[in-house]
This record gives structure tokens, C-alpha cells and sequence, in this order.
């Protein structure tokens, strides 16, 4: 056989991007196609029905930027389902009209990240029904950022679907790990925005021990983690506080189940425990992500920002215009 009708026997199924760059055979092959296990992987590449750039290759070579990943015509068959899933993340997703509908607003950008001011009663995470923020930033970003085969655009944080503000996405490998790396090690300072029930009077620092399940008890034990919070009222009437929430930890649902524990609960958040809220045709609570901050300035220069604020959305400023006087919120926002 010709050398020709041996690479006819061939499909490409990728380019390697600059994320790819450097990394191992199978490991790249390991990412992109998932239902192999890696003894298949190790055996395809020795029988050589998976080539870089045509050719025979190793495991533990390494890939370059550029560098085409072929196979051959027979396994692509059994591995299908892998390739379309290559082929959709190559096209735009055709949810345009989605992203323009929710209105993002992109409060940062540079190589590594983008930060957008996320809307309430929208899903981040991928997968969920209908267009999600993670979709609609994925979509985005298609133009922006160079293809990759082992990485993907994505949420660094998360934040409820009620809860509005600031979440960042990684657009490189280098970018994720950073953000990664500094939240780890703490070094970001996090605050929310929030509508209370009550009268809350005075500064608090709350630490309590948060189970991850609803099921589970929120105690000290070995299913529980200790949540900090700090909280300063700002404004009070009618029943409700408008109060700054600083998190040291991030647990799930850190903010909501302990302003329920401590009697303060978001107001409309009837899961735990809040009053009714008139939101009109919305539902839900108010809580927002305004400000993430670098604590050393000085390391600010590796992620390229030390500050980004969040505008509160006009649901949220709406009500609480209703329930506090303009000229107070307006004079509020200018020293905190």
C-alpha cells in the first residue's frame, strides 16, 4: 500500500493550541478522547491507529503547538461520540440571541481572565437546562481566545442562581491556575451586597461549622467546615437591613444559611427561613456580588487587576430605592 492510501486511512480530529502545548501524547489523547481507557490509549498509539502529525509517535512524547492529532478511520468510529463533542468546540454554539437577551456586562478582560457582572436568576454551571452563563461566556470567548484541545473556558468561583455579581473565567491554563492559586492561599477579599429581614444593629463576625448536604447535620464534625463571615449593616427600615458581607471561607451557601442562623435571613430567601420579598414578576432574594479585591496590591501585577466592582442589577437597586431614600444609597455607595 502507497504512503498516500495509508494516510487516507487517516482523519484529523484536532490542532493543538498553545494550552496543548508541551504535553504528553497520552495525555492530551486522554482529555480529548475520554471513553478510551488509558491501556487502549497506550495500545492504539504503539499499533499506531494514533499518529502526530501523520506519524508514528510515543506515549510520552510531547505535543506541540500546531501539531495535528490524527486516527485512523476505524477508530473513529468507536469513538464517535468523542469527536463530535471535538467538533462542537470548534463551532459557536448558536445561542447568540440567549447571551444577548441576558445582557452580560464584561467588568474585566485580559489573556487570563474575564469577569462579568452575572445576572440574577441564571445558572453558571454547564449541563443545566437552557442557556447558562457558562454557555453564553463559552460563546463569547470562541472569538477571543485560541482553540484548544485539552482546555476549555470556565467558571474560577461560583455563585447561586439567584445571586448576582462578579465571577471570574479562566481563558488560559495559566490563567486558571493563578486564580486557582490565589484563592487557595486566601488572598482575595470578597464582598456581597445583601437585603436582611430584621434589624441588624451592629458589626458581627459570625463562625459556624457548615455541612456541604442539606441533609447533614450543620455541626462540628467530620462533614462540617468552619464558615467565617463579617457583616455591617449600612441601612435600616421597614424591616430590613442593607447590610456589606465580607467571607473569609467559601462554603456552599455560606452567606444565606448563616444570616438564617443567626436570625438575619435574606430577605425572600423562603428556603431559609425569609419573609416574603415584592419583587414583581421575579422571585427570589437579593444578594449580590459587588467587590473582590487583591489584599497585597503588590501581587495584583500577576493577575493584572487589584479591584473590580460590580454595579448592583436594576432589580436590586430598584427595591431597595422603595425602601430606603435615594439620597441615602446614593451617599452609601460613595464610602463603602
Amino acid at each position: 500500500m502507497s504512503s498516500s492510501n495509508k494516510l487516507s486511512s487517516f482523519i484529523k480530529i484536532g490542532t493543538a493550541g498553545n494550552d496543548d502545548n508541551n504535553k504528553r501524547v497520552d495525555r492530551i489523547i486522554r482529555t480529548i478522547i475520554p471513553s478510551l481507557s488509558l491501556g487502549s490509549i497506550y495500545k492504539e498509539i504503539r499499533l499506531a491507529r494514533i499518529r502526530i502529525n501523520g506519524k508514528k509517535t510515543a506515549s510520552g512524547n510531547r505535543i506541540n503547538t500546531g501539531d495535528s492529532i490524527d486516527i485512523h478511520k476505524s477508530l473513529a468510529e468507536i469513538v464517535k461520540t468523542d469527536i463530535e463533542k471535538i467538533s462542537l468546540k470548534k463551532e459557536k454554539k448558536g445561542i447568540n440571541s440567549d447571551f444577548s437577551k441576558l445582557k452580560i456586562e464584561i467588568l474585566f478582560e485580559n489573556s487570563l481572565f474575564i469577569a462579568v457582572n452575572k445576572p440574577s436568576g441564571i445558572l453558571i454551571h454547564a449541563g443545566a437546562t437552557g442557556a447558562t452563563l457558562d454557555d453564553a461566556v463559552k460563546d463569547l470567548l470562541i472569538e477571543k481566545t485560541q482553540q484548544s484541545l485539552a482546555f476549555s473556558p470556565a467558571p474560577l468561583h461560583r455563585l447561586d442562581k439567584e445571586t448576582s455579581g462578579i465571577v471570574f473565567f479562566s481563558k488560559s491554563i495559566e490563567g486558571a491556575r493563578i486564580f486557582t492559586l490565589f484563592l487557595r492561599k486566601k488572598k482575595f477579599i470578597k464582598k456581597y451586597i445583601a437585603l436582611l429581614d430584621g434589624h441588624l444593629s451592629k458589626n458581627c463576625t459570625w463562625k459556624d461549622f457548615l455541612a456541604r448536604e442539606e441533609t447533614d447535620k450543620e455541626a462540628h464534625d467530620n462533614k462540617s467546615k468552619e464558615a467565617i463571615t463579617h457583616i455591617e449593616p449600612l441601612l435600616y427600615s421597614s424591616g430590613h437591613t442593607l447590610a456589606l458581607v465580607e467571607i473569609e471561607t467559601g462554603r456552599y451557601r455560606q452567606i444565606r444559611k448563616q444570616c438564617s442562623m443567626h436570625g438575619f435571613p435574606l430577605s425572600g430567601d423562603k428556603k431559609y427561613g425569609g419573609a416574603a420579598l415584592d419583587l414583581g414578576k421575579h422571585c427570589g432574594f437579593l444578594l449580590h456580588c459587588w467587590k473582590i479585591e487583591i489584599k497585597d496590591k503588590e501581587e495584583s501585577k500577576e493577575l493584572g487587576f487589584d479591584t473590580i466592582t460590580a454595579p448592583l442589577p436594576h432589580l436590586f437597586m430598584n427595591k431597595i430605592n422603595t425602601l430606603f431614600t435615594k439620597a441615602n444609597i446614593k451617599k452609601l455607595f460613595i464610602f463603602i
